[in-house]
């Protein structure tokens, strides 16, 4: 049987908070391996973490400015660049089905719009409508509900 090899600071370079990761999930995936590595080397794991994170990151500007004492201070100053994240990705999220929405609300009015001006005009003209030619692109005994007389030949 295998022993298990213990974890060193070098797996923790393995951990790269990548561009579809939210930085809950960077600091979830890193914290496991974290926990993983014997010693207490609070702040080369905070060196890591840092230097590990993307360069859009927010949250790497602010530690450029003044380094994590440990990685209990670096999670808690973490936590408020979670929040904002999370609160952006739902707004965006419900921007997006607002937006959705309000299209197919707008393809529905439009096309009830179109059948409603459409009929008014064939009202106002006194016109009658052929069951076999007007269907909309339904089969005539599907839309009418009844099959119209076979027509004749006209020769």
């Amino acid at each position: 049987m295998r022993r298990k090899r213990p974890k060193t600071m070098a797996t923790l370079n393995v951990v790269v908070h990548d561009k579809k990761e939210t930085l809950r999930e960077y600091v979830e995936h890193f914290t496991r391996a974290g926990v993983e590595v014997q010693g207490d080397h609070d702040g080369l794991k905070c060196f890591i973490f840092e230097r590990n994170l993307r360069d859009d990151c927010k949250f790497k500007e602010e530690l450029g400015f003044r380094a994590a004492k440990d990685m209990n201070d670096l999670l808690t100053r973490a936590q408020p660049y979670i929040n904002y994240e999370e609160k952006k990705l739902e707004e965006e999220a419900l921007k997006n089905k607002r937006s959705n929405k309000a299209r197919d609300h707008m393809r529905h009015n439009d096309k009830h719009i179109l059948f409603r001006g459409g009929f008014a005009r064939v009202r106002q003209y006194n016109m009658h409508l052929n069951p076999e030619k007007c269907t909309f692109g339904f089969k005539v005994g599907k839309f009418w509900k009844w099959n119209p007389p076979p027509r004749k030949n006209e020769s």
